[in-house]
């Protein structure tokens, strides 16, 4: 036989080898771009997050509630044309903690329930939360990040039945 060349089986595994290699080194190569894409995406929402809070912050820091409005959208241009926000308010809810004030003794006064009630009542006048959003479309797909801050009014009266007897607040 003949040593001169390569015969035919040789090549043919020699090109299953090279295929499964530039098979694996493909699919490597793909999940990494799409990897990046999504880091650069996910960077763009932060970035683009943090200065839409902070101009609603510098807008609305010191207005009263009132005048914020509820709820405001649009987007950040031709250089993040894909990217979409929305600005919503929501009333600040206080929890209820003579739950956990009766979990712990087993019992709860009415004076410390009222106290209680007045607090929740003064917290939920004195907050108020802004939520921002961002949003991008990929491939016909919303996806959307958010982030909470709250307002605080700190002009608020704390009105609670015979505190000022104590020396109020």
């Amino acid at each position: 036989m003949n040593n001169k060349g390569f015969s035919l089986i040789e090549i043919i595994i020699a090109i299953a080898m090279l295929t499964i290699a530039m098979s694996a080194t493909h699919t490597s190569w793909s999940s990494s771009v799409l990897a990046l894409k999504k880091t650069s995406h996910n960077n763009n929402i932060s970035q683009l997050l943090e200065r839409k809070m902070i101009e609603m912050e510098t807008l609305y820091s010191k207005e009263s509630f009132d005048s914020i409005p509820k709820e405001l959208k649009g987007d950040f241009g031709e250089d993040f044309n894909r990217y979409t926000w929305t600005m919503k308010t929501q009333e600040f809810e206080m929890p209820d903690l003579t739950r956990v004030l009766l979990a712990k003794d087993g019992e709860v006064d009415e004076t410390t329930t009222t106290i209680m009630n007045q607090m929740r009542e003064f917290m939920n006048k004195s907050v108020l939360e802004i939520i921002v959003s961002v949003t991008i479309i990929i491939d016909k797909k919303p996806y959307t990040h958010s982030v909470s801050n709250y307002f605080v009014n700190y002009d608020q009266e704390l009105n609670i039945p015979g505190l000022s007897a104590l020396g109020g607040l």
